[in-house]
């Protein structure tokens, strides 16, 4: 994986990138159950950092199980539904839903195949 430092859990080898994915999960749920909004630090495909004031709408994996996870939101900086991979998010906090930023409405995008 990433060469990091490895535990154990269980008798099973957890990667140091897989264990730091999981404060992320758990942020994005609680803002998606809580009705907030986030601040992602975020990898792209090019390896540029960006900072991201995103609504998150849900996050998904692809098929088969096991493979890549996605949150969708809708993304502030772009004003537009985007899908973000999850092992691409450094960081994210969640933050109040802004009262001006509360009213866009995001678009809805077709669910994946």
């Amino acid at each position: 994986m990433c060469g990091g430092r490895q535990e154990y859990n269980n008798g099973t080898i957890i990667s140091a990138r897989k264990k730091a994915l999981k404060a992320p999960i758990q942020n994005i749920d609680y803002a998606i159950s809580a009705d907030k909004d986030l601040i992602l630090s975020y990898t792209d495909e090019a390896r540029n950092i960006t900072e991201r004031y995103v609504t998150p709408l849900r996050r998904y994996n692809e098929s088969p199980p096991g493979s890549r996870k996605w949150l969708e939101a809708y993304c502030h900086l772009r004003n537009e539904g985007r899908t973000f991979r999850m092992d691409r998010i450094n960081s994210c906090k969640p933050v109040k839903r802004k009262k001006e930023q509360s009213l866009v409405t995001p678009r809805k995008r077709p669910a994946p195949r």
